[in-house]
């Protein structure tokens, strides 16, 4: 549930209640992560230039840190487990 904290720009409520202490990395997360959800909603990519990859074969992602990043294969040889698993 912390990811709302980041969603929802209120990492300060959290300092507030002496519950966590965020970087100043985290102050930069929480600008993207609000900033890639507003943009997704108004016109369905993260930012502009970025979309929000498809889902194929090569287990694309989107990673939102301090920048957004799309990349693939992030913990591939977990996902291949379960897919192997469950006849995925």
């Amino acid at each position: 549930g912390l990811e709302l904290a980041y969603l929802f720009a209120r990492l300060d409520t959290l300092v507030e209640q002496g519950l966590y202490a965020p970087s100043d990395s985290d102050y930069d997360v929480e600008a993207v992560m609000g900033g890639a959800w507003a943009a997704f909603a108004t016109d369905g990519a993260p930012a502009p230039g970025l979309p929000w990859p498809a889902y194929d074969a090569t287990d694309p992602y989107q990673e939102l840190g301090e920048s957004l990043t799309a990349g693939t294969g992030w913990r591939a040889e977990y996902c291949d487990f379960w897919e192997g698993l469950l006849g995925g």
